[in-house]
């Protein structure tokens, strides 16, 4: 089973305080792009399933990867299913995430095929293509989720 938190922090500097920041695995994104419903719903268990992608990028190109997954998000968002997708880039390290919604993970499997032409049935085989697409330069780590818990305030 994999788990996933993820918290909100008003500064980088509230983030680097708190004493969860050094854990291993733990990082801080900043917002790059959401297309579909805005914001993507977070706590919202009837939007459909959660699909999280986190992988590292060679820090020089944390930019440019992270353009090119939100115009790749722009085109996701015109496929039947999905509801919304956000793209952000990691601060201080070369990590990519992105945050989407979709009906269900078939909707999102026959989206990446219908935008890349790679026919895929699952998230591991998502995987699978795009470290085949990019020689091995990316290595996504897509997979579907469900929500268990939302607590917090909107600002």
């Amino acid at each position: 089973m994999r788990v996933v938190t993820v918290e909100a922090w008003n500064s980088a500097d509230a983030f680097r305080q708190d004493p969860d920041a050094r854990e291993p695995g733990v990082g801080l994104f900043a917002w790059v792009a959401t297309g579909g419903r805005k914001p993507t719903p977070v706590d919202d268990p009837e939007a459909g399933v959660i699909v999280i992608d986190t992988f590292p990028v060679w820090r020089p190109l944390v930019r440019p990867v992270s353009l090119f997954n939100a115009r790749n998000g722009e085109g996701f968002n015109r496929q039947p299913g999905c509801v919304s997708t956000t793209v952000m880039r990691g601060l201080g390290v070369g990590r990519i995430a992105t945050y989407a919604r979709w009906r269900t993970v078939a909707d999102f499997t026959a989206a990446f095929t219908a935008t890349t032409g790679h026919p895929v049935d699952s998230t591991d085989a998502i995987n699978e293509a795009a470290a085949r697409m990019t020689a091995g330069l990316i290595r996504t780590d897509y997979h579907a989720y469900d929500l268990v818990a939302f607590q917090g305030e909107r600002s």
